[in-house]
């Protein structure tokens, strides 16, 4: 606008002389805002953003809706396993940027989905073990990662100090070292006065069902007698409630890649679900 010219030009002098600066124009994106200059004013704008931000998560291809929320949806806490929480967690910062930058009509829906970020969900815990797969070197292999809503917390890949004589032994050792870990961790939970209580037992999934089926049995034979405190440390942090243990087919335990050298493709896929990301 005339007379303007002057009350822009100042204040660039005056920052001119203070620090290094370059004059590139009038400014056409500011901080994921794109500035339109129109005949009758300034319209800004964030429709490239939100595209990023879509195909970032892969929600570009979904069908358009015509309100921000559908009022036939009724939202509930996630009380059970967490699902993609924290993809959930970065959404819901992108819609945040958008709703204070330049969308107030979508406040009321952002600030409702805002609040069930709060429930982190559960954690899981996956516990693998490779039985002496190196003949120079006769210990057995165990390691497990935890998640909390849907990134990993804890993990550990590390060569059992004792010598085992069966399948069934080094698998139990791998649960043992495993639940100890499951039952620092909800000791932790417990430690922090925000965290909803009771605190919920922590599954640990293993790919062994001949294992899990002993963990849970209180049958005991001569051929399983070497179990007995091993057996019964784990039995009695299921009784407890501090853990349960779930089959996982072999593909799908996060802990595999920690034992045993796998292809690329498994790598990949475990590392995607740990939550973890390459630049």
């Amino acid at each position: 606008m005339p007379g303007n010219e002057n009350k822009v030009d100042l204040p660039k002098e005056f920052l001119s002389s203070k620090f290094s600066m370059k004059d590139i124009g009038e400014a056409d994106v500011i901080l994921g805002i794109r500035i339109k200059h129109e005949s009758n004013g300034i319209a800004i704008s964030q429709s490239h953003y939100i595209k990023k931000v879509l195909k970032k998560f892969n929600y570009f291809d979904y069908s358009l809706v015509s309100t921000p929320m559908d009022t036939s949806e009724k939202l509930m806490p996630n009380n059970g396993q967490a699902v993609s929480q924290l993809e959930y967690s970065r959404v819901i910062g992108c819609l945040m940027y958008v709703m204070t930058c330049t969308m107030p009509d979508i406040a009321f829906v952002v600030g409702k989905l805002s609040r069930y970020t709060s429930n982190p969900g559960n954690s899981a815990g996956y516990t693998d073990a490779s039985w002496i797969s190196n003949t120079e070197d006769n210990p057995s292999t165990s390691g497990w990662v935890f998640l909390l809503g849907g990134g990993v917390i804890s993990w550990h890949s590390k060569n059992q100090t004792c010598i085992t004589g069966s399948t069934m032994e080094f698998e139990f050792v791998a649960l043992v070292v495993a639940g100890k870990e499951a039952e620092w961790l909800k000791n932790l939970f417990l430690e922090i006065p925000l965290w909803v209580k009771p605190i919920a037992l922590i599954s640990i999934r293993y790919d062994s069902a001949t294992t899990l089926t002993k963990a849970y049995s209180q049958m005991y034979n001569r051929k399983s007698r070497h179990l007995g405190v091993r057996h019964n440390m784990i039995h009695d942090l299921i009784t407890n409630r501090v853990i349960s243990i779930e089959f996982v087919r072999s593909q799908q335990n996060l802990a595999d890649h920690l034992t045993k050298g796998l292809a690329r493709d498994l790598v990949i896929k475990s590392i995607e679900y740990m939550g973890l990301k390459s630049n």
